[in-house]
């Protein structure tokens, strides 16, 4: 085969895969207009095959690291200290940041309740748990913070439980 041909070839590829992106996105936003969105999908709802590859590439946007919180840590052993209170710093040059949440091991031992600045907008400005029935995975979710920041609460599911618990920020 030529270079031309497998250029040509290459070309096709990328417009039916544009082509494809571009359906998905205009019938998944057409059957969502009259529901009632969850605040983390802003961050969260994606094309299930885009996970795999925005672990090859890396994130698609601007995410919470351990330096915009107080205090900066981004793992917390619930067998150490049943219950952490972090605040998440503002950040004035994003509109969302994204952080995915990871409990180890994976039996939901945790809680973790995200509460925003007041000056959040509409809908990032309401509460949000991993224990709510939005969240279909208690064990690994992503959670939208607003520029403002907010307070990041994060417990142990039983305190009488001693096994070992922990929470990743990533």
């Amino acid at each position: 085969m030529t270079g031309t041909k497998i250029l040509i070839i290459v070309l096709v590829l990328i417009v039916v895969l544009f082509v494809v992106l571009v359906g998905w996105g205009y019938g998944h936003n057409k059957q969502g207009d009259d529901k009632k969105k969850d605040p983390n999908d802003a961050v969260a709802d994606h094309p299930g095959f885009l996970d795999g590859l925005n672990d090859l590439l890396g994130s698609r946007g601007p995410k919470i690291d351990a330096a915009h919180l107080d205090p900066s840590l981004a793992t917390f052993d619930l067998q150490r200290i049943s219950s952490y209170t972090i605040h998440v710093l503002p950040d004035k040059s994003h509109t969302i940041r994204r952080a995915k949440v990871k409990v180890q091991p994976p039996n939901a031992c945790a809680r973790v309740v995200f509460t925003p600045s007041k000056d959040a907008p509409e809908p990032l400005n309401q509460e949000r748990k991993s224990d709510d029935k939005e969240v279909k995975n208690r064990n690994e979710f992503n959670l939208a913070v607003p520029k403002g920041g907010g307070t990041l609460l994060i417990s142990r599911q039983s305190s009488l439980n001693t096994s070992p618990c922990t929470v990743t920020l990533e």
